[in-house]
C-alpha cells in the first residue's frame, strides 16, 4: 500500500514516474519549459541570481572569506582560481554545486582577489615560457 511507504521510497516513485513521463511526452514537456521560462523571464532570473549569491557567500565562506595572497576580504572583487587548470570544468555557475564544494574541500580551488588572481595567471603563463600579453 502506498501509505505503508516511507517517504524516501515514495519520492523515489515519484522521479521514477516522472522520468517515464519525460520520456514519453519529452516534446510536450520541452514546449512547457520553454513557455514557462517566457511568462517567467524576471522571477526566474531574480531566483537565480538569488541563488548564486547564496552559493557564492557559501563558497567564499568555506575558503576564509579572503584573499589567500594578500589578505583582501572584499566580497565583490574576490574570484575563485583553480590550481590545476586542468581540472577546470567552467565557472562555478556551469558546474553542479555540490561538486564546486567537493573541489574546495579537496583544496583544488583557493580564493584571490582579482588583482592577485591575474598576477596568478600572469606568472603561469611566465613559467610556461608565453607571451605575456596572450
Amino acid at each position: 500500500r502506498y501509505s505503508e511507504l516511507s517517504e524516501e521510497k515514495r519520492k523515489e516513485r515519484r522521479r521514477e514516474h516522472a522520468k517515464r513521463y519525460y520520456r514519453k511526452n519529452r516534446e510536450k514537456c520541452l514546449e512547457y519549459g520553454r513557455n514557462y521560462y517566457h511568462k517567467n523571464k524576471e522571477k526566474i532570473s531574480k531566483y537565480r541570481k538569488e541563488w548564486w549569491n547564496k552559493c557564492r557567500e557559501e563558497w567564499i565562506k568555506l575558503l576564509g572569506g579572503k584573499c589567500m595572497h594578500c589578505g583582501n576580504d572584499n566580497k565583490v572583487v574576490l574570484d575563485f582560481h583553480h590550481i590545476d587548470l586542468s581540472k577546470k570544468e567552467g565557472s562555478p555557475d556551469r558546474r553542479n554545486k555540490k561538486e564546486f564544494r567537493k573541489a574546495i574541500e579537496e583544496k583544488e580551488i583557493i580564493l584571490l582577489c582579482a588583482n592577485c588572481h591575474r598576477q596568478e595567471h600572469h606568472n603561469i603563463k611566465m613559467k610556461k615560457g608565453r607571451d605575456v600579453n596572450e
